[in-house]
């Protein structure tokens, strides 16, 4: 007669569901402040204009963070700038953020270079943002995502609203230089010591040259930023 066998009651292991999100126990909203001026419309090394590399970037780093599962933390707005600035995507929710539509900061633009008028919108949509926090709820921050490729035309303006921003402990700045082709050394460089001087931390500044660098910026600050390992 055939003996029953022990049973072995040990449960195999489980992959863990799919889209699992963990509860928000934060808020940060990422402000992307993106050159729209002329400039943006010359070509990348990768033979399309910076503006289109920009685009490419914003919606790779929606895709990225929708997959998180931390992406109930968090909330994007995009601004678009050249001598005037412009709100394009006012505070969202990841998952009513559409990837698939154009980024191009470039789109009825490409003026001239002015940091503050992007900096100031930003400054609203902070202020904004903030405010609606009230004891006992999720606290919030808010992290201000520069991108230029050129020199700024308002440079005292951009410092003065720079230094208003950063006295609000819960704002913080990062800022990054997209690179130009053939451009001179010595021009690159002056731009590049001035973004470093207004932002928050040396950390937070890069250079980048295409989109995959610039994705990677917009990523790895949110995650510096929010001190958590995001996607």
């Amino acid at each position: 007669m055939i003996q029953n066998q022990p049973s072995d009651d040990r449960s195999l292991r489980k992959k863990p569901p799919e889209n699992v999100t963990q509860p928000p126990t934060f808020l940060q909203l990422g402000i992307l402040v993106l050159d729209g001026s002329g400039s943006m419309t010359e070509p990348s090394k990768n033979k399309i204009t910076k503006g289109q590399e920009v685009s490419i970037a914003v919606k790779d780093l929606f895709s990225r963070f929708k997959a998180s599962t931390l992406r109930n933390n968090f909330r994007f707005a995009v601004v678009c700038y050249d001598n005037t600035a412009k709100l394009e995507m006012d505070v969202t929710a990841l998952k009513d953020i559409d990837e698939n539509r154009s980024y191009d900061p470039t789109k009825g633009l490409e003026g001239t270079t002015s940091i503050a008028e992007g900096l100031k919108v930003a400054k609203q949509i902070s202020d904004k943002f903030l405010t609606l926090y009230k004891d006992g709820e999720l606290p919030r921050k808010v992290l201000v995502l520069l991108m230029t490729d050129g020199v700024d035309m308002t440079e005292l303006e951009t410092i003065a609203t720079a230094n208003t921003l950063k006295t609000n402990p819960k704002i913080q700045i990062a800022s990054c230089f997209f690179e130009t082709l053939n451009a001179e050394v010595a021009d690159m460089n002056l731009a590049v010591g001035f973004l470093q001087s207004i932002c928050s931390d040396t950390g937070l500044f890069a250079k980048v040259h295409d989109a995959d660098s610039l994705r990677g910026f917009f990523e790895r600050s949110m995650s510096n930023v929010a001190g958590k390992k995001l996607v």
